[in-house]
């Protein structure tokens, strides 16, 4: 079968994520092609083409790469306007940078290519760059069609914060970019519609108590960095409608208010502290906060370093931490850990949590004996049963077979 004998609709998906100079190149196939890479709905900018034709021509007059970058964009988008731009893209090599020398007026570039009418009517914006761009303004988003704005190694700014309004926007990922949290909380507010919420390598600058995300179903918190703020710093969320929260990063303070009466699946990554920034105990009372969040929980997922961290020594000080902690709603565990081989801390940890889960039903584990990498082979199971810690993981699986219906006193159960 030849590519001219597939259906126009299937060529226009093709074209939906390729280049715009490239698709626009089709035009010369045949007089068929001339109409389809226009109406395909997408106009996807890349930088590349431009920067390497400006390298191999040597011309170094003003700024060549940004200027020939938007010539080929207005083409695009002029080519596109009797039909609707629902995504357009923005690719912005590092090699830009080096041979055109146009990085610290990208921003400018993509105020300019934003403000044309065809781009009103895009529902997906990203913008993905492996340059930092200076700033990134907020305000000249198009804002009324914008469903979906993913945006990568960007300062995100806005002047005026209150005056932004995206009412269709129903996700927003930032990834590797920085951004100030009044203007973070700016961009929620102004998405009523806002259920997908991904923030990735994220530098908040002057951070905020509390994040109100009010619609919110689904958050991802990968890596935050708190700017102008001490590593001790703690996040509060109010998140009423949340369904689905994975986080990856350092155990820090960290509270949902209200709880989230819902909640199905959790998905938490710890990393240890290298830098001995915190104590024992300080590390396990940080621990047994964060998971009390999602004690409604339904799937758990878990990554810890050491899976003898979240106990302390002292019995009477850990049922302490632990209190009422209860996942009544949990019916799947997926934990995977470091332990210490002939250390009996690692069974009593587990026993100890697996004793606040008596509603599971699935349980996968994947420990390791290899520091900082918890994903090792699962037969290494069999070597933790085989140590000191034997006798206690084989009453906690005689309490998970046998759920009881009271929680009990954990002091005489870990005795």
């Amino acid at each position: 079968m030849a590519l001219s004998d597939l259906h126009d609709d299937l060529l226009r998906r093709i074209l939906y994520f390729t280049a715009a100079k490239e698709a626009a190149s089709t035009s010369a196939l045949a007089r068929r092609w001339r109409l389809l890479w226009p109406s395909s709905g997408a106009v996807n900018l890349d930088s590349f083409p431009y920067s390497s034709a400006v390298h191999d021509n040597h011309s170094s007059e003003g700024d060549p790469v940004r200027d020939a970058f938007l010539r080929g964009a207005d083409a695009a988008l002029a080519a596109s306007r009797p039909f609707p731009v629902r995504k357009l893209t923005f690719h912005l090599e590092a090699e830009t940078n080096q041979r055109g020398g146009w990085s610290t007026s990208v921003y400018h570039v993509l105020d300019a290519v934003l403000s044309s009418p065809a781009a009103f009517s895009v529902e997906e914006l990203r913008v993905e760059s492996q340059l930092r761009v200076p700033n990134l303004r907020i305000n000249s988003l198009p804002f009324v069609s914008l469903k979906v704005l993913d945006i990568s190694m960007c300062h995100c700014q806005s002047r005026t914060p209150a005056a932004l309004a995206f009412p269709r926007l129903e996700a927003m990922r930032l990834h590797r970019c920085v951004v100030r949290a009044k203007d973070l909380q700016g961009m929620i507010d102004a998405s009523p519609l806002l259920t997908t919420l991904q923030l990735h390598e994220v530098q908040v600058v002057v951070p905020c108590e509390r994040i109100r995300c009010p619609r919110v179903t689904t958050l991802v918190l990968a890596d935050l960095y708190w700017r102008d703020c001490s590593w001790r710093g703690g996040m509060e969320l109010d998140t009423p409608m949340l369904r689905n929260f994975r986080y990856r990063g350092f155990i820090r303070p960290f509270s949902l208010e209200p709880p989230p009466a819902e909640i199905t699946s959790v998905d938490l990554q710890f990393y240890g502290d290298n830098n001995h920034r915190q104590s024992h105990d300080e590390r396990c009372r940080l621990f047994w906060q964060f998971v009390s969040n999602f004690t409604s929980a339904k799937i758990l997922k878990l990554r810890v370093v050491h899976l003898e961290h979240i106990i302390l020594a002292d019995k009477r000080k850990t049922a302490g931490l632990i209190g009422n902690t209860v996942f009544s709603n949990l019916h799947r565990l997926d934990l995977l850990a470091f332990y210490t081989p002939g250390r009996r801390a690692g069974g009593v940890a587990f026993a100890i949590f697996l004793r606040c889960c008596p509603m599971i039903r699935v349980l996968r584990l994947e420990l390791s004996t290899v520091d900082g990498d918890p994903s090792k082979s699962a037969s290494h199971v069999q070597d933790f049963l085989d140590e000191q810690g034997k006798l206690d993981l084989c009453k906690s699986v005689d309490h998970f077979i046998r759920p009881q219906t009271k929680t009990g006193n954990f002091l005489g159960w870990i005795r």
